[in-house]
């Protein structure tokens, strides 16, 4: 009898999780939109990487990781190899970060990073496959850098919210021809002009794949206040040919913002967990997006100064400043940042695409009703069926909560009984 019993209420505590299940999912709104945040280079090795020796990986991510992990999709510019062998190229700079600080990417929510540049090659070819494999095993996605350029063709992506987000990227500053892969060699993608309509066609082929489609692009001059016209000519021929959105970056400066056929040109997002000093070269911002299979519904940045080699949201005249210098960087393209940080100018944002209810889904139906099929008068009597599921697509909610409470006390019931 005391087996019965005890059966009888896990029965009947299956019962409620499996009706509070349905009541919580029915209760949330199916969201339409995704929000993406973009920054700019980011540096784990160098003063960033002894920081780290001393606070921990995710000391350059206290300041922004609210940020990060409040958006849907986070993307940066991973200037250095991560690894533990090779040895460094014959040039000026160069940087190898420890496999372990990829870690504090994870935690601040960065969902994937850009390969393509003039630094993920800086310890030799196997440290770079190295790069690869440690960014696999932390589960970030990588593009403008692969195994090989069949590989690097691909771009990665991601489904969010039943809305696909494409992210690929090139190199227009290369310190040499071996950096770039081959059908059998890992490496990076040349970005130059001279592979132009290569570039094109990866763009175009990457965008039959995607409803959303990011180019992330090494270019410009350092610590230039304005793009190169060569530049700016690719940039518009990459959105002719599929691209949504384009991420700058090399230039460790901020550069100015245009949108052209309603499609945002990043020139350059500067540095951002970076060596760098006091200055131009400190100041940085977050690029925010959020689309929809529309398009793009709003854009806003959220500025930031490098202290003590990493990002720190900037407040009073230290923001207004950033605010400021991107309004005159981004004038000539009639680009108007608030002093909220929304961004308006030469783009015509599209709505919210509101979900569908059970009633709308109802009403979208296609009556197909065969000659024998019962049709009800509008005065009939509701189904009991379509009254539970109206009930509990309006209190899912509080259904949700208040059979997640008597679940847990039916537990307690049950494991006293058992006790005993």
């Amino acid at each position: 009898m005391i087996l019965k019993r005890k059966n009888g209420i896990i029965i009947f505590l299956i019962l409620i999780l499996l009706i509070s299940t349905f009541a919580h999912s029915e209760g949330q709104e199916e969201r339409t939109s995704v929000t993406i945040s973009l920054a700019g280079d980011v540096l784990l090795a160098d003063s960033v990487g002894r920081q780290m020796d001393i606070h921990g990986v995710d000391y350059p991510w206290e300041s922004v990781k609210d940020i990060f992990l409040g958006s849907d999709l986070s993307l940066i510019n991973l200037e250095c190899t991560v690894g533990t062998i090779g040895e460094p190229q014959d040039k000026e700079y160069t940087y190898r970060a420890k496999p372990e600080t990829l870690k504090g990417l994870v935690n601040a929510g960065i969902d994937g990073v850009s390969l393509g540049n003039n630094h993920s090659l800086d310890y030799g070819r196997e440290c770079f496959v190295q790069t690869l494999d440690h960014l696999e095993e932390h589960k970030i996605k990588y593009t403008g850098g692969g195994r090989n350029i069949k590989a690097l063709m691909e771009p990665a992506i991601w489904e969010i919210n039943n809305i696909k987000i494409g992210f690929i990227g090139f190199s227009r500053v290369t310190p040499s021809v071996d950096w770039y892969a081959t059908e059998n060699r890992a490496g990076i993608v040349n970005g130059y002009d001279s592979n132009a309509k290569n570039m094109l066609v990866i763009v175009e082929k990457a965008k039959e794949k995607v409803d959303f489609l990011i180019v992330s692009l090494h270019w410009g001059v350092q610590l230039a206040d304005y793009p190169r016209e060569i530049d700016v000519n690719i940039a518009k021929k990459l959105i002719d040919s599929g691209a949504d959105c384009i991420m700058g970056h090399h230039p460790h400066v901020l550069q100015g913002i245009e949108f052209y056929n309603n499609k945002p040109i990043v020139y350059s997002l500067g540095n951002f967990a970076f060596a760098t000093r006091k200055g131009r070269t400190s100041q940085t911002m977050v690029f925010n997006m959020e689309i929809n299979k529309e398009g793009i519904m709003n854009t806003s940045i959220v500025p930031a100064d490098i202290i003590g080699s990493r990002p720190i949201i900037s407040e009073g005249e230290e923001r207004e400043e950033i605010i400021n210098l991107i309004n005159t960087l981004s004038a000539q393209w009639g680009t108007v940042v608030s002093e909220d940080g929304n961004i308006t100018g030469n783009i015509e944002y599209v709505d919210p695409i509101k979900p569908e209810s059970n009633e709308e889904r109802i009403e979208n139906q296609p009556e197909e009703l065969e000659d024998d099929t019962e049709v009800f008068e509008e005065n009939s009597e509701v189904s009991f069926t379509d009254k539970f599921i109206s009930l509990i697509s309006d209190y899912g909610l509080q259904i949700f909560i208040v059979s997640g409470i008597l679940s847990l006390l039916l537990l307690a019931v049950v494991l006293i009984s058992v006790s005993k």
